[in-house]
């Protein structure tokens, strides 16, 4: 799909934010866990995801890609 295609596209699109917290596994016989927050969006059946250390990355991204501004394939 291209960016013109995106754009044009105007079905309704929802996704979630939310803050991960997962286990990365153990280190020097401690467990670690992830500290991040994780944008979700489903588009056509395929999931896609934006991670970011801070929740207002990840609230800017979802608004854009809802808005058609970018594709959610886009790293920016």
């Amino acid at each position: 799909m291209t960016l013109e295609e995106w754009q044009a596209d105007t079905r309704y699109r929802h996704g979630t934010i939310e803050h991960d917290t997962s286990s990365k596994g153990w280190k020097n016989g401690k467990r670690v866990f992830k500290d991040c927050w994780r944008a979700e969006i489903m588009i056509a059946g395929e999931r896609f995801r934006h991670r970011s250390k801070g929740r207002e990355d990840c609230v800017a991204w979802l608004k854009a890609v809802k808005q058609g501004k970018i594709k959610p394939t886009v790293e920016h």
